[in-house]
């Protein structure tokens, strides 16, 4: 009982002292902790989320090993008016209704996501989970360079990450795979064999860049060549109000030059953190840049 709401355990105990401020503690304590960690750098947002999680689960797991030892050295309890199976299962609906409806507060929070295809790499790579700040362009204009999660009239159901390259205004155009962004050519350099060892696998046949756009702001990108599909587009003039995005991968994303076209920069929702969890140990906790 405790593991699906500490406090019930000690409930059932009767334990009315302990059981209610566990209980309060797990209802109000995990929502602002998230307002917090989302108000934080990514680099901090990293380790308060993991601080968080080992916290939450010692809390768990003190409520539980608590309420076994004070069952088992009671024994036989009187069951009291509260101690009704539908008392412990109201308790945890409102905790499950009080958790639906937190999101719908208009403050910062933070949310995972998973990454499903290969769109990404080498910034994502595929079974990558990570943690996104929501609400993140409320307020403000977004950046060249941003990652950014949205959704699409066209494909409601989709959850789409790609990186900001053209604000409103800008010019966009790919020449034989490289960008150029009002018609200067933007900076790319390859990645050393120390950087691309840990990418091999995900790469393939692809090569792995450092992208630098004016302003100083640079990521990582793969190109299988520089003669695709897409490597040779027309001159893009970003529309006001939109966002030109691409995906890292570039030869592998259905991004603003093919069916996603132009995004409304009221559709930008979240804005990737960190990884908090990969099958290649070595990026847990990796900041998105």
């Amino acid at each position: 009982m405790s593991l699906f709401l500490p406090g019930l355990g000690q409930l059932y105990n009767r334990d009315t002292h302990l059981a209610l401020p566990l209980m309060v503690a797990a209802f109000l304590l995990p929502i602002p902790g998230l307002w917090l960690i989302a108000a934080l750098p990514a680099t901090v947002a990293a380790l308060a989320t993991a601080v968080a999680a080992l916290a939450v689960i010692a809390f768990t797991l003190s409520a539980i090993v608590q309420a076994v030892i004070r069952a088992r050295r009671a024994g036989a309890i009187s069951l009291a008016w509260f101690n009704r199976w539908y008392v412990y299962i109201g308790l945890y609906v409102l905790l499950v209704i009080w958790q639906s409806a937190a999101p719908l507060v208009p403050i910062s929070s933070v949310t995972g996501y998973s990454m499903p295809s290969g769109s990404m790499i080498p910034t994502l790579l595929v079974g990558d989970h990570f943690e996104a700040r929501t609400r993140s362009f409320s307020g403000r204009s977004p950046e060249r360079g941003e990652l950014a999660l949205f959704r699409l009239p066209s494909y409601p159901d989709i959850d789409f990450v790609k990186r900001i390259i053209g604000l409103p205004g800008d010019r966009v155009q790919l020449r034989e795979g490289r960008l150029y962004l009002n018609d200067a050519l933007v900076e790319r350099v390859p990645l050393s064999d120390e950087e691309v060892a840990p990418l091999v696998q995900d790469l393939r046949s692809a090569r792995a860049y450092r992208e630098t756009l004016p302003g100083g702001i640079s990521y990582l990108i793969a190109e299988i060549g520089d003669d695709e599909g897409l490597d040779n587009t027309p001159e893009y003039l970003v529309p006001a109000d939109h966002v030109f995005v691409l995906g890292d991968y570039r030869d592998r994303s259905n991004d603003s030059r093919a069916k996603l076209g132009f995004i409304p920069i009221a559709l930008l929702r979240d804005k990737p953190l960190f990884i908090f969890w990969s099958s290649d140990f070595s990026r847990l906790g990796a900041i998105l840049e």
